[in-house]
């Protein structure tokens, strides 16, 4: 607004919008108590509270402050549910000199009409959050509010895509917030699409949204983000691109490794006697624990005893117990939570009460508790599976005679960390 005003022109709220950035609406007015050197940005429907915070802050490049028509003062609360308030400027606020608004030259020593837009002192760019910097001292990677804030920064150029001013020459390539690396970076720059990084750099390519060295790992593979690995690493590596997994084959050609559902660039034979996680880790097919092995991996077809479950782990077939989503097997009476995805706990463990409880997307086998009319059973299923009476929309406890006795008994109260 005040470059508009410095230029003779009146402010034409179409460069930047009708609201601030947190959605309130703005007016403006070119003459401030009829001094042409002063102009006003009116902020609309401010909340109570809101308007007291930002009353009660220091603004010095505002020379008044109004809160419904009335000037802001030691004594003044904004005290409507929603408030506008007036804020008086100088016309040369970009400047860095702001004056008093009272002699006519709207600054020290610095008339608008000697305003300089172009002079390095006077190249401002403002953030989208508010901070305003030089041409020089501001991260390429920060976020502006529009176009019109690169425009006095001959070195810079806006990048729409993603609101930021980056440096126009760049003695290499740009990432993807526009920071400049040499060439010959050894690792793996994230440049997020925005532009193939081989055209600035030849000895570069860019892999998935990274640009790497192109020859780092001639006798090996290379993840996105640039890091080289021999073909013969054991464990699997995550973020490697098809091509760049099958790039390690044997004498006759064969492949060695192969890229999995799960993105992992895995050996291909390192589990002839079990089976391997997505994460390319082997493990034998009595393992007791459950195994991730992704949507893709094997589980029953390399051991018998074992089934992948609808979470895609690798668990063993036969668990006398509550058996967990991820394979673990607990008894009965077990005073955990068992995280399970299928079937009721009373049609698990017919001997132990417990009841399923599901929360948030999850699914948890909990003991009874002591008291049946607890909040934890207030659904007819688990009040019932815990051997309650279901009335009136509440769990009660069975009166003598009302229930046949069930072996295990009402367990101890649970605390309320999830168990319940």
């Amino acid at each position: 607004a005040s470059q508009q005003r410095l230029l003779g022109h009146s402010i034409n709220l179409s460069e930047y919008g009708v609201n601030t950035v947190q959605g309130y609406a703005i007016e403006t007015a070119d003459n401030y108590n009829g001094n042409a050197t002063q102009f006003t940005i009116t902020v609309k429907g401010i909340e109570q509270g809101v308007c007291n915070q930002v009353i009660d802050s220091p603004l010095p490049m505002v020379i008044e402050e109004l809160v419904g028509g009335v000037v802001v003062a030691d004594d003044v609360d904004c005290t409507a549910e929603t408030n506008d308030v007036l804020f008086a400027f100088a016309n040369d606020l970009a400047s860095g000199s702001v004056g008093e608004g009272d002699d006519g030259n709207g600054g020290e020593g610095n008339p608008p009409e000697e305003f300089d837009p172009t002079a390095p002192e006077n190249n401002v760019i403002c953030l989208a959050s508010g901070e305003c910097y030089t041409c020089d001292d501001l991260d390429s990677y920060s976020y502006v509010s529009d176009e019109s804030e690169c425009l006095f920064c001959p070195d810079r150029k806006y990048d729409p895509n993603r609101g930021i001013c980056q440096l126009q020459n760049c003695d290499g390539f740009h990432d993807y917030w526009g920071r400049c690396y040499p060439c010959d970076t050894p690792e793996g720059i994230y440049v997020g699409g925005s532009g193939p990084c081989e055209e600035k750099c030849p000895n570069r390519v860019e892999n998935g949204s990274y640009c790497n060295l192109e020859s780092v790992c001639e006798n090996g593979f290379q993840d996105s983000y640039g890091v080289c690995y021999p073909c013969d690493t054991p464990e699997g590596i995550s973020n490697v691109s098809r091509d760049e997994c099958e790039k390690c084959k044997d004498a006759e050609e064969n492949l060695i490794r192969e890229r999995n559902s799960s993105g992992y660039c895995n050996l291909k034979s390192v589990c002839d006697n079990g089976f391997q996680s997505s994460s390319g880790k082997c493990y034998s097919c009595d393992t007791p624990e459950g195994v991730y092995v992704g949507s893709g991996g094997v589980c029953e077809e390399k051991c018998p005893n074992r089934v992948k479950n609808g979470y895609n782990y690798c668990i063993l077939a036969d668990c006398d117990g509550l058996q967990d989503s991820y394979g673990s097997c607990y008894p009965c009476d077990t005073s955990e939570a068992v995280i399970i995805k299928d079937g009721a706990c009373s049609e698990i463990c017919t001997d132990v009460r417990r009841f399923k409880r599901c929360k948030g997307g999850t699914c948890f086998c909990n003991l009874c508790p002591k008291n049946v009319a607890s909040l934890a059973l207030n659904t007819w299923d688990s009040c019932t599976s815990c051997g309650g009476i279901w009335e009136n929309g509440k769990c009660r406890a069975p009166n003598e005679g009302e229930l046949p006795e069930v072996s295990g008994g009402y367990q101890p109260e649970q605390t309320v960390s999830g168990y319940y």
